[in-house]
C-alpha cells in the first residue's frame, strides 16, 4: 500500500482550502505541471446584480508555502510584522 508523507497530507489539506477560499473570488487555474515556480492562479471574477460573474482581465500567482505550526507558530505568526521564508 502506498504511504503519503505528513508534509503531502499537509499540503493537500491546505490546497483544498485554499482553492475553496479563492473560488468564492474567480476561476482557480492551475498548470499542468509546476514549472514556473506558480503553485496555482486566480483569474478574478466581478458579480453584477443579477448575481452572474464577469470575468475581468486580473489574474493573480501565488506560490504557496505550506509552513506548519511546528515551523512557526501562530502566537509567533501573530506577533511579527512579516515572514521570512
Amino acid at each position: 500500500m502506498t504511504r503519503e508523507s505528513s508534509q503531502d497530507a499537509f499540503e493537500r489539506r491546505y490546497m483544498a482550502a485554499f482553492e475553496a477560499l479563492a473560488a468564492q473570488h474567480g476561476i482557480v487555474v492551475k498548470y499542468q505541471r509546476d514549472r514556473a515556480a506558480r503553485d496555482i492562479g486566480l483569474h478574478l471574477t466581478k458579480p453584477d446584480r443579477e448575481g452572474a460573474e464577469t470575468l475581468t482581465s486580473s489574474l493573480v500567482w501565488f506560490q504557496m508555502k505550506g509552513i506548519t505550526a511546528a515551523v512557526l507558530t501562530k502566537e509567533t505568526f501573530a506577533s511579527s510584522n512579516y515572514v521570512k521564508l
